[in-house]
Protein backbone atom coordinates (compact mmCIF):
# COMPACT_ATOMS: atom_id res chain seq x y z
CA UNK A 1 0.00 0.00 0.00
CA UNK A 2 1.32 3.43 -0.96
CA UNK A 3 2.37 5.60 1.95
CA UNK A 4 -0.29 8.23 2.61
CA UNK A 5 0.32 11.82 3.67
CA UNK A 6 -2.07 12.66 6.50
CA UNK A 7 -3.05 15.97 8.11
CA UNK A 8 -4.92 16.55 11.36
CA UNK A 9 -7.29 19.41 12.15
CA UNK A 10 -7.91 19.90 15.86
CA UNK A 11 -5.49 19.14 18.69
CA UNK A 12 -7.86 18.94 21.62
CA UNK A 13 -8.63 15.53 23.15
CA UNK A 14 -8.46 13.12 20.19
CA UNK A 15 -6.17 15.03 17.83
CA UNK A 16 -2.94 14.20 19.72
CA UNK A 17 -3.98 10.54 19.90
CA UNK A 18 -4.40 10.45 16.14
CA UNK A 19 -1.06 12.24 15.73
CA UNK A 20 0.66 9.49 17.70
CA UNK A 21 -1.04 6.75 15.69
CA UNK A 22 -0.23 8.36 12.32
CA UNK A 23 3.36 8.93 13.42
CA UNK A 24 3.77 5.27 14.42
CA UNK A 25 1.96 3.79 11.42
CA UNK A 26 4.30 2.39 8.78
CA UNK A 27 2.06 3.28 5.84
CA UNK A 28 1.48 6.93 6.73
CA UNK A 29 3.30 10.23 7.08
CA UNK A 30 2.06 12.94 9.44
CA UNK A 31 2.61 16.07 7.34
CA UNK A 32 0.34 18.77 8.80
CA UNK A 33 -1.29 19.68 12.11
CA UNK A 34 -3.80 22.53 12.23
CA UNK A 35 -5.30 24.23 15.28
CA UNK A 36 -6.26 27.75 16.32
CA UNK A 37 -4.12 27.41 19.46
CA UNK A 38 -0.47 28.34 18.95
CA UNK A 39 0.39 26.63 22.23
CA UNK A 40 -1.07 23.31 21.08
CA UNK A 41 0.86 23.56 17.82
CA UNK A 42 4.08 24.17 19.75
CA UNK A 43 3.45 21.07 21.86
CA UNK A 44 2.91 18.97 18.74
CA UNK A 45 6.14 20.27 17.21
CA UNK A 46 8.06 19.25 20.33
CA UNK A 47 6.89 15.65 19.81
CA UNK A 48 7.04 15.69 16.00
CA UNK A 49 9.46 18.41 14.90
CA UNK A 50 9.20 17.39 11.24
CA UNK A 51 5.47 18.21 11.05
CA UNK A 52 4.29 21.45 9.45
CA UNK A 53 1.86 23.43 11.61
CA UNK A 54 -0.66 26.12 10.83
CA UNK A 55 -3.73 27.92 12.15
CA UNK A 56 -5.19 28.15 8.64
CA UNK A 57 -7.09 25.21 7.13
CA UNK A 58 -6.43 26.57 3.64
CA UNK A 59 -2.74 25.65 3.97
CA UNK A 60 -3.73 21.97 4.19
CA UNK A 61 -6.23 22.17 1.36
CA UNK A 62 -3.76 23.82 -1.02
CA UNK A 63 -1.10 21.16 -0.40
CA UNK A 64 -1.56 18.71 -3.28
CA UNK A 65 0.63 16.13 -1.55
CA UNK A 66 -1.85 15.70 1.34
CA UNK A 67 -3.98 12.60 0.75
CA UNK A 68 -6.31 12.55 3.74
CA UNK A 69 -7.33 14.79 6.62
CA UNK A 70 -8.53 13.80 10.09
CA UNK A 71 -11.03 16.20 11.68
CA UNK A 72 -10.96 16.17 15.49
CA UNK A 73 -12.62 19.49 16.36
CA UNK A 74 -15.85 20.09 18.34
CA UNK A 75 -18.93 18.63 16.65
CA UNK A 76 -20.40 22.05 15.89
CA UNK A 77 -17.50 22.71 13.52
CA UNK A 78 -17.51 19.33 11.76
CA UNK A 79 -19.78 20.40 8.91
CA UNK A 80 -17.95 23.53 7.77
CA UNK A 81 -14.50 21.93 7.95
CA UNK A 82 -15.46 18.59 6.40
CA UNK A 83 -17.34 20.38 3.60
CA UNK A 84 -14.27 22.41 2.66
CA UNK A 85 -12.08 19.32 2.72
CA UNK A 86 -14.45 17.31 0.53
CA UNK A 87 -14.83 20.20 -1.89
CA UNK A 88 -11.04 20.27 -2.22
CA UNK A 89 -11.15 16.65 -3.39
CA UNK A 90 -9.43 15.14 -0.36
CA UNK A 91 -10.53 12.18 1.75
CA UNK A 92 -11.63 12.85 5.32
CA UNK A 93 -12.02 10.98 8.60
CA UNK A 94 -14.32 12.84 11.03
CA UNK A 95 -14.80 12.34 14.75
CA UNK A 96 -18.31 11.29 15.83
CA UNK A 97 -20.95 12.49 15.29
CA UNK A 98 -20.55 13.47 11.65
CA UNK A 99 -22.45 16.76 12.12
CA UNK A 100 -24.84 18.48 14.49
CA UNK A 101 -27.81 18.11 12.14
CA UNK A 102 -29.15 15.43 9.84
CA UNK A 103 -29.52 17.92 6.99
CA UNK A 104 -25.82 18.75 7.14
CA UNK A 105 -24.85 15.08 7.42
CA UNK A 106 -26.83 14.16 4.31
CA UNK A 107 -25.30 17.11 2.45
CA UNK A 108 -21.78 15.92 3.26
CA UNK A 109 -22.68 12.40 2.13
CA UNK A 110 -23.92 13.82 -1.17
CA UNK A 111 -20.68 15.76 -1.72
CA UNK A 112 -18.59 12.67 -0.97
CA UNK A 113 -20.61 10.55 -3.39
CA UNK A 114 -20.49 13.19 -6.09
CA UNK A 115 -16.73 13.72 -5.81
CA UNK A 116 -15.86 10.07 -5.24
CA UNK A 117 -14.21 11.00 -1.94
CA UNK A 118 -13.90 8.77 1.11
CA UNK A 119 -15.88 10.18 4.01
CA UNK A 120 -15.56 8.06 7.14
CA UNK A 121 -16.70 8.74 10.69
CA UNK A 122 -14.86 7.47 13.76
CA UNK A 123 -17.30 5.01 15.34
CA UNK A 124 -14.51 3.68 17.53
CA UNK A 125 -16.40 0.96 19.38
CA UNK A 126 -17.07 -0.92 16.13
CA UNK A 127 -13.32 -1.58 16.04
CA UNK A 128 -13.11 -2.62 19.69
CA UNK A 129 -12.05 -6.31 19.73
CA UNK A 130 -14.56 -6.99 22.52
CA UNK A 131 -17.43 -5.62 20.43
CA UNK A 132 -16.17 -7.62 17.46
CA UNK A 133 -16.31 -10.77 19.62
CA UNK A 134 -19.93 -10.04 20.58
CA UNK A 135 -20.76 -9.46 16.90
CA UNK A 136 -19.22 -12.85 16.14
CA UNK A 137 -21.40 -14.51 18.82
CA UNK A 138 -24.51 -12.88 17.37
CA UNK A 139 -23.62 -13.89 13.82
CA UNK A 140 -23.23 -17.51 14.98
CA UNK A 141 -26.67 -17.28 16.67
CA UNK A 142 -25.05 -18.11 20.02
CA UNK A 143 -27.42 -15.76 21.85
CA UNK A 144 -30.48 -16.78 19.86
CA UNK A 145 -33.26 -14.22 19.51
CA UNK A 146 -32.21 -11.09 21.39
CA UNK A 147 -35.10 -9.90 23.55
CA UNK A 148 -33.66 -6.76 25.09
CA UNK A 149 -30.54 -4.98 26.27
CA UNK A 150 -29.50 -2.15 28.54
CA UNK A 151 -26.39 -0.06 28.98
CA UNK A 152 -24.66 2.62 31.04
CA UNK A 153 -22.15 5.19 29.81
CA UNK A 154 -21.35 7.43 32.75
CA UNK A 155 -18.55 9.19 34.64
CA UNK A 156 -17.83 12.25 36.75
CA UNK A 157 -16.84 14.57 33.90
CA UNK A 158 -15.51 15.79 31.62
CA UNK A 159 -18.32 18.32 31.37
CA UNK A 160 -18.84 19.89 27.97
CA UNK A 161 -20.50 23.17 27.05
CA UNK A 162 -20.84 22.60 23.30
CA UNK A 163 -23.05 19.49 23.27
CA UNK A 164 -25.24 17.63 25.75
CA UNK A 165 -24.51 14.27 27.33
CA UNK A 166 -27.07 12.82 24.93
CA UNK A 167 -25.11 13.99 21.88
CA UNK A 168 -21.71 13.30 23.43
CA UNK A 169 -22.05 9.99 25.28
CA UNK A 170 -25.06 8.11 23.90
CA UNK A 171 -23.57 8.11 20.40
CA UNK A 172 -21.18 5.26 21.23
CA UNK A 173 -23.78 2.74 22.31
CA UNK A 174 -26.41 3.82 19.78
CA UNK A 175 -24.14 3.05 16.82
CA UNK A 176 -22.78 -0.04 18.60
CA UNK A 177 -26.20 -1.57 19.23
CA UNK A 178 -27.48 -0.88 15.71
CA UNK A 179 -24.27 -2.45 14.39
CA UNK A 180 -24.58 -5.53 16.59
CA UNK A 181 -28.27 -6.06 15.83
CA UNK A 182 -27.76 -5.13 12.15
CA UNK A 183 -30.95 -3.06 12.08
CA UNK A 184 -32.22 0.41 12.78
CA UNK A 185 -34.80 1.36 15.44
CA UNK A 186 -38.43 1.99 14.57
CA UNK A 187 -38.94 4.22 17.59
CA UNK A 188 -36.98 6.16 20.19
CA UNK A 189 -37.85 7.88 23.45
CA UNK A 190 -35.65 10.05 25.64
CA UNK A 191 -35.69 11.93 28.93
CA UNK A 192 -33.01 14.19 30.35
CA UNK A 193 -32.15 17.01 32.71
CA UNK A 194 -29.76 19.97 32.69
CA UNK A 195 -28.54 20.41 36.27
CA UNK A 196 -25.25 22.17 35.64
CA UNK A 197 -25.61 24.26 32.49
CA UNK A 198 -28.96 25.58 31.21
CA UNK A 199 -30.25 23.72 28.12
CA UNK A 200 -27.30 21.29 28.10
CA UNK A 201 -28.50 17.99 29.56
CA UNK A 202 -26.04 16.35 31.94
CA UNK A 203 -27.99 13.09 32.14
CA UNK A 204 -30.24 11.31 29.64
CA UNK A 205 -32.22 8.08 29.47
CA UNK A 206 -33.02 6.59 26.06
CA UNK A 207 -35.02 3.62 24.83
CA UNK A 208 -34.67 2.23 21.32
CA UNK A 209 -37.45 0.04 19.94
CA UNK A 210 -37.00 -2.33 16.99
CA UNK A 211 -39.51 -3.90 14.60
CA UNK A 212 -38.98 -7.40 16.03
CA UNK A 213 -39.98 -6.19 19.52
CA UNK A 214 -36.38 -5.88 20.76
CA UNK A 215 -35.75 -3.09 23.28
CA UNK A 216 -32.54 -1.36 24.31
CA UNK A 217 -32.38 1.07 27.22
CA UNK A 218 -29.45 3.41 27.81
CA UNK A 219 -28.39 5.75 30.63
CA UNK A 220 -25.72 8.39 29.99
CA UNK A 221 -24.31 11.03 32.32
CA UNK A 222 -21.18 13.06 32.98
CA UNK A 223 -22.41 13.83 36.53
CA UNK A 224 -22.17 10.33 37.99
CA UNK A 225 -19.90 8.98 40.76
CA UNK A 226 -19.07 5.79 38.87
CA UNK A 227 -17.36 5.43 35.50
CA UNK A 228 -19.25 2.86 33.45
CA UNK A 229 -18.93 1.61 29.89
CA UNK A 230 -21.18 -1.42 30.13
CA UNK A 231 -24.10 -3.11 28.44
CA UNK A 232 -25.95 -6.43 28.50
CA UNK A 233 -27.78 -8.25 25.72
CA UNK A 234 -30.34 -10.90 26.72
CA UNK A 235 -31.10 -13.64 24.22
CA UNK A 236 -33.40 -16.65 24.41
CA UNK A 237 -30.39 -19.00 24.24
CA UNK A 238 -27.62 -17.16 26.06
CA UNK A 239 -26.78 -13.71 27.41
CA UNK A 240 -23.68 -11.54 27.08
CA UNK A 241 -22.20 -8.61 29.00
CA UNK A 242 -19.65 -6.00 27.96
CA UNK A 243 -17.52 -3.90 30.31
CA UNK A 244 -14.94 -1.69 28.65
CA UNK A 245 -13.57 -0.48 32.01
CA UNK A 246 -12.04 -3.93 32.65
CA UNK A 247 -8.57 -4.86 31.42
CA UNK A 248 -9.58 -8.54 31.41
CA UNK A 249 -13.01 -10.07 31.13
CA UNK A 250 -14.50 -7.32 28.95
CA UNK A 251 -16.91 -9.89 27.52
CA UNK A 252 -18.75 -12.55 29.55
CA UNK A 253 -21.03 -15.13 27.97
CA UNK A 254 -23.74 -16.48 30.29
CA UNK A 255 -25.24 -19.88 29.54
CA UNK A 256 -28.38 -18.83 31.35
CA UNK A 257 -32.00 -18.55 30.40
CA UNK A 258 -35.63 -19.32 31.08
CA UNK A 259 -37.35 -22.28 29.45
CA UNK A 260 -41.10 -22.60 29.11
CA UNK A 261 -42.43 -26.15 29.45
CA UNK A 262 -45.88 -27.69 29.00
CA UNK A 263 -47.62 -28.64 32.23
CA UNK A 264 -50.62 -30.92 32.24
CA UNK A 265 -51.85 -30.90 35.84
CA UNK A 266 -54.88 -28.92 34.78
CA UNK A 267 -54.01 -26.03 37.05
CA UNK A 268 -51.31 -24.18 35.13
CA UNK A 269 -50.90 -24.04 31.38
CA UNK A 270 -47.12 -23.56 31.56
CA UNK A 271 -44.32 -23.50 34.05
CA UNK A 272 -40.84 -22.07 33.75
CA UNK A 273 -37.45 -23.63 34.33
CA UNK A 274 -34.50 -21.38 35.16
CA UNK A 275 -31.21 -22.49 33.58
CA UNK A 276 -27.97 -21.61 35.38
CA UNK A 277 -25.06 -22.70 33.18
CA UNK A 278 -21.42 -21.73 32.91
CA UNK A 279 -20.05 -18.23 32.53
CA UNK A 280 -17.44 -18.11 29.76
CA UNK A 281 -14.87 -15.35 29.38
CA UNK A 282 -13.65 -15.34 25.76
CA UNK A 283 -10.11 -14.31 24.90
CA UNK A 284 -10.06 -10.76 23.53
CA UNK A 285 -7.02 -9.61 21.50
CA UNK A 286 -5.27 -6.53 22.83
CA UNK A 287 -5.49 -4.07 19.93
CA UNK A 288 -6.06 -0.33 20.12
CA UNK A 289 -9.43 0.46 18.46
CA UNK A 290 -8.39 3.94 17.33
CA UNK A 291 -5.45 2.44 15.46
CA UNK A 292 -7.85 0.08 13.69
CA UNK A 293 -10.06 3.05 12.79
CA UNK A 294 -7.13 4.79 11.14
CA UNK A 295 -6.03 1.58 9.41
CA UNK A 296 -9.52 1.15 7.94
CA UNK A 297 -9.42 4.74 6.69
CA UNK A 298 -6.07 4.17 4.98
CA UNK A 299 -7.17 0.90 3.38
CA UNK A 300 -10.33 2.43 1.94
CA UNK A 301 -8.55 5.55 0.66
CA UNK A 302 -6.42 3.14 -1.37
CA UNK A 303 -9.13 0.69 -2.50
CA UNK A 304 -11.71 3.49 -3.00
CA UNK A 305 -14.36 1.24 -1.45
CA UNK A 306 -16.93 2.13 1.20
CA UNK A 307 -15.51 1.91 4.75
CA UNK A 308 -16.98 -0.49 7.32
CA UNK A 309 -18.66 2.59 8.79
CA UNK A 310 -20.82 3.51 5.81
CA UNK A 311 -22.20 6.93 4.99
CA UNK A 312 -25.64 5.57 5.90
CA UNK A 313 -24.32 4.53 9.34
CA UNK A 314 -22.86 7.98 9.93
CA UNK A 315 -25.97 9.86 8.78
CA UNK A 316 -28.40 7.57 10.63
CA UNK A 317 -26.60 8.15 13.92
CA UNK A 318 -27.20 11.89 13.57
CA UNK A 319 -30.85 11.27 12.63
CA UNK A 320 -31.31 9.10 15.74
CA UNK A 321 -29.75 11.78 17.92
CA UNK A 322 -32.09 14.38 16.45
CA UNK A 323 -35.07 12.11 17.04
CA UNK A 324 -33.97 11.51 20.65
CA UNK A 325 -33.57 15.25 21.18
CA UNK A 326 -37.08 15.82 19.84
CA UNK A 327 -38.47 13.17 22.21
CA UNK A 328 -36.67 14.81 25.12
CA UNK A 329 -38.18 18.20 24.30
CA UNK A 330 -41.65 16.66 23.98
CA UNK A 331 -41.64 15.13 27.47
CA UNK A 332 -40.44 11.69 26.36
CA UNK A 333 -42.94 11.30 23.53
CA UNK A 334 -42.04 8.33 21.34
CA UNK A 335 -40.66 9.38 17.97
CA UNK A 336 -41.45 6.90 15.19
CA UNK A 337 -38.74 6.23 12.63
CA UNK A 338 -38.94 4.97 9.06
CA UNK A 339 -36.14 3.27 7.14
CA UNK A 340 -35.82 3.99 3.41
CA UNK A 341 -34.58 0.82 1.70
CA UNK A 342 -33.48 2.78 -1.37
CA UNK A 343 -31.34 5.43 0.34
CA UNK A 344 -30.50 3.51 3.52
CA UNK A 345 -31.44 6.58 5.59
CA UNK A 346 -33.86 6.87 8.50
CA UNK A 347 -36.45 9.63 8.73
CA UNK A 348 -39.01 10.97 11.20
CA UNK A 349 -41.60 13.73 11.25
CA UNK A 350 -40.37 17.07 12.54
Amino acid sequence: MKTKNIAIVGLGHWGPNFARIVHEYEGANLVWCCDLSIEKLKIIQRFYPYVKTTTNLSDLLKDQSTDGIIVAVPAANHFDIAKRILQSGKDVLVEKPLTSSARDAIYLAEIANKNGSILMVDHTFIFNPAIQKIKELIMKNTLGKIHYGYGDYTALGPIRNDVSALWDLSTHFIYTVTHLLNKQPTGITAAGRAFLTPKIDDVAFLTLEFADNTLFNLRVSWADPIKTRTFVLVGDKKMVSFDDTQSDGKVKLFDRGIEKNNHDDGLLKHFFTLRYGDITIPHIPNKEPLKSVFEEFLIKTTSRKMPIITLQDAVNLVILLEAAQKSLKKNSQKIKLKYNQKTGFLSFRN
